[in-house]
């Protein structure tokens, strides 16, 4: 197989104490590219395809478990007789994972495999030089993170513990895609990584919700993950000019750009989950799709970032990962406390006193010992 696998440690500060601390954290990154490689070698080869080989491979039943949410085309057997199908150097119809792609831009493709393999050491290197410093103490990490030339998507997706991304997506202009590619597996990997240390909730989907105070650490939750991703991975950085690296750019940027408006929005949202006459389950949903939506740009990724921002800036990185590991509405309270410890960052805006109220009303209901003053 080949991979490549860089561990990263570095000693850091704790936030707002004058004495050094050691932080030793370990993220190792594997960037797989057999997966693309093994369905390369077979397009236009008219070779035999090994069906037991592919129902095995861990991979494959990961990207089938994801794709087959967006309906039933996305199956092993379309996977199977699609790949059958390019061996023979035809394109199928329909074709839902796109193996005409593998027919038709073989070499674009198999040439931006080269390429990233060529890149895999540095990508590794600075994917875990992003990721350390907002790492538990202690904590060691491994992930991976697959290219996969047979998918629907544009962008990349997690599943099974792997982050895979779109290879077709990016062949076109490669070069330009590099930095894109580091941002996507930094982002993904970070969530991954959340999951070894962020408390879990009890309620994990929407639809489990029974009253207020659980769909506002829902939201909360979901304020946490990917604000902080969003921020160790801040794709306005991105400097390629290909397609996918502009349009990510782009979209950062843009919701930087009305970053006030959100943080109204959020305000809102979140006092409409008190509101009479409809199922807490359902509003949480609602609130979750528009503010987290990719069909409305992800809004509070970007507020949940700017959050984070501002609480690492005034109280440092080992204070954002400690208030991340406790209860949700911490981090909105934390952040309330970072406006008033100082000089706040250009692009810090105030949250209205409902939405503080609320993150106190949750925080009334709790027992267990981990309170924000632990933290900062």
């Amino acid at each position: 197989m080949r991979v490549v696998r860089l561990v990263c440690c570095v000693v850091v500060l704790v936030g707002g104490q004058a004495q050094a601390k050691e932080r030793a954290a370990n993220v190792s990154i594997d960037f797989n590219m057999q997966y693309a490689e093994s369905l390369l070698d077979i397009a236009c080869s008219n070779k035999a395809v090994d069906e037991a080989l592919f129902r095995d491979s861990k991979l494959l039943k990961a990207q089938i478990a994801h794709h087959e949410r967006f309906g039933e085309r996305f199956s092993y057997e379309n996977f199977i007789s699609g790949l059958k199908i390019a061996s023979r150097c035809e394109t199928p119809t329909p074709d839902p994972f796109r193996f005409s792609a593998l027919v038709e831009r073989r070499d674009e493709i198999e040439n931006a495999l080269a390429i990233l393999q060529a890149h895999q050491s540095d990508l590794a290197r600075d994917v875990g030089k992003m990721l350390v410093p907002y790492v538990p103490e202690g904590m060691d990490f491994s992930g991976s993170v697959v290219m996969a030339a047979a998918s629907f998507s544009c962008g990349g997706f997690a599943e099974g513990g792997d982050f895979f991304i779109d290879l077709q997506c990016i062949s076109g202009e490669i070069e330009q895609e590099i930095e894109a590619v580091q941002y996507l597996s930094a982002h993904e990997t970070y969530h991954a990584i959340q999951n070894q240390f962020v408390p879990t909730l009890s309620k994990r989907e929407a639809e489990e919700i029974t009253n207020t105070d659980e769909a506002r650490e829902f939201i909360f939750h979901q304020l946490i993950l990917e604000g902080t991703a969003s921020y160790v991975a801040d794709f306005r950085k991105i400097v390629g000019t290909g397609r996918y690296s502009t349009f990510s750019r782009d979209l950062a940027k843009s919701n930087y750009r009305r970053l006030d408006s959100n943080f109204l929005l959020f305000d809102y949202l979140i006092e409409s989950l008190g509101a009479r006459g409809e199922a807490p389950s359902q509003r949480a949903q609602d609130v979750y799709d528009l503010g987290f939506g990719g069909q409305f740009e992800e809004l509070f990724y970007y507020v949940g970032a700017q959050m984070a921002a501002e609480i690492d800036a005034d109280f440092g990185s080992s204070a954002l990962v400690c208030i991340m590991q406790l209860a949700p509405e911490n981090f909105v309270l934390a952040y309330g406390r970072a406006l008033d410890a100082g000089e706040r960052l250009p692009d810090s805006h105030l949250l209205r006193p409902a939405t503080y109220d609320a993150a106190r009303a949750v925080a009334a209901k709790r027992s267990e010992a981990g309170r924000l003053d632990d933290c900062i």
